[in-house]
């Protein structure tokens, strides 16, 4: 969820630009929660209930990869996350985190992402979303066989690579790495935000509400995959 914008020039060169390169595609750049032509080309149909096809004929796109990842072409711009789900009786639960910073502060419906972050220099991906899981939520994420949920292209052109891990996580114990930004703009005076103001755990149905439009294939995919 970082995606450095030229309308942020006055964020300072450090872990603001981290933050901001990791969340703000839709908010910072003016584009709507809409996914665009490119995205719904990666993407599982938005019903849940026909992505299991979607899963069966291949429609991730790419060859398998590492951890059964299906692997996009290459691209300069690249993420990595992880969707963190469990069992609440006979439904699945799924763990998305609201960015922080002013720009994401009014918004809720389609301002929800999968926990994740850019790749550092020669780093996998399965091993970026982990180390993003750690940093965003203070903990983790726990061990298991991970679901390769393929990737998707967002509106500013990067490739998002998710994997699903089942597992709990204490909402009201996390604790985000922070970004500086000049805010009021143009005021001179830096202030810290956390990456991520909030983590919580949504029913499909109350997910695919909140999370951005470009990252709702892979909930699409992960009820795909646990229905076999």
């Amino acid at each position: 969820m970082r995606d450095v914008t030229t309308q942020l020039r006055a964020v300072t060169r450090s872990t603001e630009a981290k933050s901001l390169r990791h969340f703000a595609p839709a908010a910072i750049s003016g584009a709507t929660s809409e996914t665009t032509a490119s995205e719904e080309r990666h993407a599982a149909p938005r019903s849940i209930a026909s992505a299991a096809q979607a899963v069966k004929s291949g429609a991730f796109g790419g060859a398998l990869g590492p951890h059964g990842a299906h692997c996009s072409p290459m691209s300069s711009k690249r993420s990595a996350g992880i969707l963190l789900f469990r069992h609440a009786g006979d439904a699945l639960e799924v763990l998305l985190v609201h960015p922080g910073g002013p720009f994401w502060s009014k918004k809720d419906d389609g301002a929800w992402f999968v926990p994740k972050g850019e790749l550092e220099a020669g780093e996998e991906p399965f091993a970026a979303a982990l180390r993003e899981f750690r940093e965003e939520l203070g903990s983790d994420a726990p061990s298991g066989e991970p679901l390769a949920l393929g990737f998707v292209k967002n509106k500013s052109g990067k490739m998002i690579h998710a994997w699903a891990l089942e597992g709990e996580l204490d909402v009201q114990s996390v604790k985000s790495n922070t970004f500086s930004l000049e805010w009021p703009p143009r005021s001179g005076q830096l202030r810290e935000f956390p990456e991520v103001d909030r983590a919580s755990f949504f029913s499909l149905d109350e997910a695919a509400r909140k999370i951005h439009a470009a990252e709702l294939p892979f909930l699409e995919r992960l009820t795909a995959l646990r229905a076999g």
